[in-house]
């Protein structure tokens, strides 16, 4: 990713020692510098071919993806504009709002809790097992809602496979067994409500 004045991004000294390395490497004018993976790689113990591998077979595609998908705002094909003044502030909220809607999707842990000002105080310590105090009417709405959870995705009816399991047996089993969900959901739902 490039912007017109990278200057204003980076400490001024750091960018005069990329551009003076880049150009000696490459004979490249300052006007042109647009990629500081040498200068770091070289200085700072990387790998030149790793960081450029991963930068094109995993970055950019990335990059590109977010394009397509109108995620990111700027040039699609040079990848600049992304920091400029006027696309900063939409990239950076849908880029966050992309990642959010991905840890919810996955159920994975948001990493970013932790970089919080007041992270220690607002994550706290795990507490111990035995000091936790359940009673009973929370761990029925528990069970209830997990298993309203595990039911949800389920159809009410057998499954086209299930029905033939039952067409092959001598005896009608799907009557049975229907009969006696339905004795179960009854019991189920007077137990609840005592």
């Amino acid at each position: 990713m490039v912007t017109q004045h990278t200057k204003d991004m980076v400490n001024p000294e750091f960018i005069d020692a990329v551009v003076k390395y880049t150009s000696q490497k490459e004979s490249k004018s300052a006007t042109n510098v647009s990629c500081i993976l040498g200068y770091l790689c070289d200085n700072f113990d990387g790998l030149p071919v790793e960081a450029k591998q991963i930068r094109e077979h995993h970055w950019k595609p990335y990059v590109e993806k977010l394009f397509n998908r109108k995620i990111l705002k700027g040039a699609e094909k040079s990848f600049t504009g992304l920091l400029e003044l006027n696309n900063f502030e939409a990239n950076g909220k849908n880029v966050s709002r992309d990642y959010e809607e991905y840890v919810l999707l996955s159920g994975d842990f948001d990493e970013r809790v932790f970089l919080s000002e007041n992270a220690e105080v607002e994550i706290g310590t795990p507490l111990k097992m035995n000091q936790l105090e359940v009673d009973v009417t929370s761990r029925r709405n528990f069970e209830v809602w997990h298993l309203q959870s595990l039911l949800a995705r389920l159809k009410s009816v057998p499954s086209e496979g299930l029905v033939a399991i039952f067409k092959e047996c001598k005896a009608n089993l799907q009557e049975d067994i229907e009969k006696r969900v339905n004795e179960l959901g009854e019991q189920f739902s007077v137990k609840y409500t005592q």
